[in-house]
């Protein structure tokens, strides 16, 4: 019995090690893997801070350069916290007010790389000769219509697919025009390989002093009480959402820091959005970021200057579409649009909203992509 009972302590020790010895595997594991986390996440936000510190160089001691397309800059920069890791930028110009960034951070042996392309609004209203509509890349189009009485320049390319675009007077592209599958262009004059025109600069901190500011949360419970009518200067700091049911009209100049949706959203209705012009007072639509306006919107009704700096995106049969003033955008795309698109152009309602001449403060990010 006292061999037998030697042997079950013997097993059941030898139990408990092996037991003691995998959970501390196990610890070991963990420890090893959440440290892991620990140094990913450190160095994802090692590498943003590295992007946000490139951009105060560009509003600063690399303005010029960054304005002129010279920049070409190497920066190291050690980690306050972490003294042996550090982050590592490039930042080089491809083109006047445009650059590509790319951030590396190293912490405890992992590595992020964030790489963006930056872009500044650099013209001078009072140089610019006012146009219909002005877009600093591609004018798209796949199955739409659009009429204007003046002049559109694209500072790119001009592609049409399956539409109809009829301009009073000139249409004139930086890069090249394609009319392909049953398109048609009507121009007085249609130009490709023209010079660059640089985006004139609109100054939104300038115009968020002076205006009506609300949360991205206010502004939408605002707009719940359908029709809503806003005078003045209306700034949102954050994406300004007109959902399917919802009425607004604004008797002045709405602006927001991020996206503008129009009747995408929402269970029933139509979407409306009017803007009006008032003697001696700016007027029209300005984005930081993207507008993009769906199928339930039945009117979009803008008389003075639509600014949006990302891009604007336009599909699926968008009803009673009036600009009168102006467009400048970053890009236009226009998918399955049966209505046309009308721009009826007023040179002073586009000069009155972009305002005094100024280099615009806003640097806005275009492309962001991460690599591990």
């Amino acid at each position: 019995m006292k061999g037998v009972a030697l042997i079950s302590v013997l097993i059941i020790a030898s139990l408990l090690s092996f037991l003691a010895i995998g959970f501390a595997f196990v610890m070991s594991t963990e420890n090893k893997i959440s440290q892991a986390q620990k140094a990913a996440s450190q160095t994802h936000y090692l590498a943003e801070a590295g992007i946000q510190k490139t951009i105060w160089y560009l509003n600063h001691d690399w303005q010029e350069d960054f304005e002129n397309g010279n920049l070409a800059k190497d920066l190291k920069l050690n980690n306050e916290l972490y003294p042996d890791d550090e982050i590592r930028i490039e930042a080089k110009s491809i083109g006047p007010g445009k650059a590509q960034i790319e951030s590396k951070a190293i912490y405890k042996g992992a590595e992020r790389k964030v790489i963006v392309e930056v872009f500044k609004a650099l013209g001078d209203p009072s140089a610019m000769e006012p146009k219909a509509l002005l877009s600093d890349e591609l004018i798209y189009f796949w199955g739409g219509k659009l009429a204007s009485d003046d002049s559109l320049m694209g500072n790119t390319d001009l592609l049409l697919r399956f539409s109809n675009m009829s301009v009073e007077e000139t249409v004139s592209v930086s890069g090249k025009i394609s009319i392909e599958k049953d398109s048609t262009l009507e121009a007085e004059i249609i130009r490709e390989g023209v010079q660059q025109v640089l985006t004139p600069a609109l100054d939104f901190n300038d115009y968020k002093e002076q205006a009506t500011v609300y949360s991205a949360e206010e502004f939408a419970n605002l707009l719940e009480n359908s029709p809503l009518t806003l005078n003045g200067i209306i700034y949102v700091t954050g994406p300004v959402n007109i959902k399917r049911g919802q009425d607004l009209t604004v008797n002045g100049l709405l602006l927001a820091d991020n996206n503008i949706t129009i009747g995408v959203d929402g269970d029933w209705g139509q979407a409306y959005l009017k803007i009006d012009h008032i003697a001696g007072s700016p007027s029209g639509l300005a984005g930081k970021s993207y507008l993009s306006i769906g199928e339930e919107t039945n009117l979009f009704n803008i008389k003075g200057l639509v600014y949006i700096l990302e891009g604007i995106d336009i599909r699926d049969n968008v009803n009673n579409f009036i600009v009168q003033g102006g467009i400048i955008t970053k890009a236009l795309q226009v998918v399955d649009q049966m209505y046309p698109l009308e721009i009826i152009f007023d040179a002073d309602l586009i000069l009155e909203a972009l305002g005094e001449p100024i280099n615009s403060p806003i640097i806005t990010i275009e492309h962001w992509e991460e690599e591990y």
